[in-house]
């Protein structure tokens, strides 16, 4: 629904070559991109990085010794917020995309964009990049970083360690026949300009991840920290 919503507000009263690719570019979003799973995989990283951060707390570490479950009734409590927050965010990230792609290629290539990302080997390599069975020192550090500052969003260097550890996933659901197709689209034209694209689609990809407004951030703090304090006076208190 989100994307057809996308595709309506891109072409309407567009020329018919810019409508089609418009349509198009939607398509391979919709291809590299799944809204669901996207939204899926962002919300499952947010709780994972919500309890990598919150056991580097010591005060935390004691208080889940003494009270197990705390640190993930917590979580539990806000995670509506974060995902009420995140598909509004995605979805106006899928209109930047589709801009993006549709305004820098041309229809031939973008119908080869989307040959690709629709193939067996394309769909096992972009939905790879979201399989996280846990998350990255690295990236736990970035995110620390972030909330002990005023920044709201990772930096270029940040974003690009993100990319890196995404497209490692997804190579490793490729066999070496899927490695070939990939690597021959890669060498194509459409391949080569798809490539020089990818910083702006991740620029506004990462939005969803990192550009989060603060006050949504303080307002899922809020919610944690009140929800563990009554989960201490209304649970652990009464099984000491």
């Amino acid at each position: 629904m989100i994307a057809l919503i996308a595709l309506a507000m891109t072409t309407a009263n567009a020329p018919a070559d810019q409508s089609s690719r418009a349509e198009v570019a939607s398509r391979i979003i919709g291809m590299t991109h799944p809204f669901d799973m996207v939204l899926q995989a962002q919300v499952d990283g947010w709780r994972k990085l919500q309890r990598a951060l919150l056991v580097r707390e010591p005060l935390m570490s004691r208080l889940e010794e003494k009270c197990p479950k705390i640190i993930d009734v917590g979580i539990a409590s806000a995670q509506s917020i974060a995902s009420d927050e995140l598909r509004k965010t995605r979805a106006a990230d899928i209109l930047k995309e589709t801009a993006v792609l549709a305004g820098g290629m041309s229809l031939p290539e973008l119908n080869a964009v989307y040959s690709f990302t629709s193939s067996e080997a394309g769909q096992r390599f972009y939905r790879g990049t979201y399989i996280l069975p846990q998350v990255p020192d690295e990236v736990i550090s970035m995110a620390d970083r972030v909330r002990r500052s005023d920044q709201t969003a990772f930096s270029k260097d940040e974003i690009a360690t993100v990319e890196r550890i995404a497209e490692e996933n997804g190579m490793r659901q490729l066999d070496d026949s899927d490695r070939q197709v990939l690597h021959k689209f890669m060498a194509s034209e459409a391949g080569k300009k798809f490539i020089r694209l990818q910083p702006a689609l991740n620029a506004a990809y990462s939005q969803s991840v990192a550009g989060i407004d603060p006050k949504v951030r303080q307002q899922e703090a809020a919610v944690m920290q009140k929800t563990m304090l009554d989960y201490i006076r209304g649970h652990c208190e009464k099984t000491k």
